[in-house]
């Protein structure tokens, strides 16, 4: 991290902010003035498991959604939820729209 970086992230801090700085989703998608995040996922094939997310992904997520940014978890090699890409972008639309939470994204910490 640069110099001046951590100069303005320990000001924060000790001013009792929670900076957080790692984690960030890959992709912000909008549509129509719409946002929602996209977090992108090795499905796992030959039973390795479901790759997971980081501690710092977590926070990160719980934090937008606490912001009112609605984020996903997208699964590489398999469908993860059985909707059309039609249907998904619907929900995911209107959960931006109403300030819901996705309803994908895990809901508790990774163990």
């Amino acid at each position: 991290m640069k110099k001046n970086e951590d100069k303005i992230r320990n000001k924060y801090q000790r001013m009792g902010y929670k900076v957080y700085q790692n984690g960030w989703p890959d992709f912000l998608v909008e549509k129509d003035g719409k946002f929602f995040c996209v977090e992108v996922k090795h499905s796992g094939y030959g039973g390795s498991g479901a790759e997971q997310l980081s501690e710092s992904q977590f926070e990160m997520q719980d934090a937008l959604h606490r912001a009112g940014l609605p984020t996903t978890i997208e699964y590489t090699g398999y469908t993860y939820v059985k909707e059309t890409d039609e249907q998904r972008e619907k929900r995911l639309l209107e959960n931006a729209q109403s300030g819901e939470n996705s309803k994908h994204t895990p809901a508790r910490k990774k163990t």
